[in-house]
């Protein structure tokens, strides 16, 4: 029986020996076709590279587009400019601010309703006074009524927006 148990242990032996060959061979045939599909990747990745190195100055241009907004008027700030004009007499129920593209000016509509004519009139004069404010316009049918007026005026606002 030993003879017996000597050639089962030495089948056994073979058998492992087999099966850890065949194992080392799929798996070195799984990384090489690994390699192989990210060999597409790797050049295009060289070539991106590639081409970012030549391109340095785009980052450069992109920091100092993103830092000509540091001085630049914000519409909290525009928004404290109308507000902090005194009016008595004027009841601002609608604020509208719009920033144009081309960022020369801003535009801001403000409605509501005024007690009388005197005092839209003043209101009207103090917008003119500040320094901030381009051109005003209020519609001449504002004040069509004496008292009670609804207006809607338009204010071209000076834009420190940087391009």
């Amino acid at each position: 029986m030993s003879t017996y148990q000597e050639h089962a242990h030495a089948v056994r032996r073979d058998y492992f020996l087999r099966l850890a060959t065949v194992a080392v061979l799929g798996l070195a045939l799984v990384i090489i076709i690994c390699a192989a599909l990210l060999v597409p990747t790797h050049l295009l990745l060289s070539k991106q590279i590639k081409t970012k190195k030549s391109e340095p100055n785009a980052f450069e241009e992109k920091m100092s587009y993103i830092h000509s907004f540091d001085h630049a008027t914000t519409a909290s700030a525009t928004l404290r400019t109308v507000l902090a004009t005194a009016h008595p007499g004027v009841h601002i129920k609608g604020i509208t601010l719009s920033v144009p593209t081309d960022a020369v000016s801003d535009t801001m509509t403000l409605s509501g309703a005024a007690d009388s004519r005197d005092a839209l009139r003043t209101y009207y004069l103090t917008l003119q006074a500040v320094p901030a404010v381009l051109s005003i316009n209020v519609p001449v049918s504002t004040y069509a009524k004496e008292s009670n007026l609804p207006f809607t005026i338009t204010l071209e606002m000076k834009s420190d927006t940087a391009p």
